[in-house]
């Protein structure tokens, strides 16, 4: 069967899940399951290896590419507002966050979601590939409401450690504006409920282009 899950634009594919009730809990072994897509990566070469490879029959994909595996608890005894305890592990799975053109391939072995009237998300992940299309007017819209009217119940708290190792993509198209920078680097991401996101830590831009009035820079 297929998850969908809100704000992703792509499915999860099961292959197993196992699952048992007792109680109000709701526990949960997910141990096979894929995300798999391709982020829209800006890198000529990095686009033609990857069409090349498609076109041929002998290629095939890793055998765990877009593999995660969940596994936890969910406490049901309040139905509107579920208790999450999950352990989650992903190699290479592919998320398409299209509200803020946003899409990853990501892996991790130790990301913890717990919580209930506030989700915390916590452990490492590497960004293997990402896109992110920068919006400025909607970002421009979004700076106009306070966090407490963006963000509504169950809040984020986040505390991860992120690594992007290359092939991550910050990209903008505007009338007399435009940029594509390939960037890599490692950061720690926190976030406090109602509050904005923190990062600490280095981005270095690999290669990029910068378009300002039609002059290419």
């Amino acid at each position: 069967g297929y998850i969908f899950l809100y704000k992703l634009a792509n499915s999860i594919k099961v292959k197993k899940l196992n699952a048992e009730f007792e109680d109000g809990i709701l526990y949960i072994d997910l141990p096979e399951a894929y995300a798999r897509g391709q982020t829209q990566g800006k890198s000529f070469v990095f686009k033609f290896w990857r069409e090349v490879s498609r076109m041929f029959t002998f290629w095939r994909e890793r055998k765990d590419e877009g593999q995660l595996s969940v596994k936890g608890k969910i406490d049901l005894r309040e139905l509107a507002k579920p208790k999450l305890d999950l352990d989650v592990k992903m190699q290479r799975a592919y998320f398409n966050y299209f509200l803020e053109n946003v899409e990853v391939i990501a892996s991790t072995d130790n990301l913890k979601i717990s919580g209930r009237d506030t989700l915390l998300i916590e452990g490492d992940m590497v960004i293997d590939e990402g896109d992110y299309k920068l919006d400025l007017e909607q970002m421009e819209k979004n700076l106009m409401l306070s966090v407490a009217a963006r963000e509504k119940p169950p809040y984020l708290k986040l505390n991860l450690n992120v690594d992007i190792p290359g092939n991550f993509y910050l990209t903008q198209d505007a009338t007399f504006n435009s940029f594509t920078f390939q960037i890599m680097g490692g950061v720690r991401v926190l976030k406090e409920p109602q509050q904005l996101i923190e990062t600490t830590g280095t981005m270095d831009i690999l290669e990029g282009e910068l378009n300002l009035y039609s002059k290419q820079l």
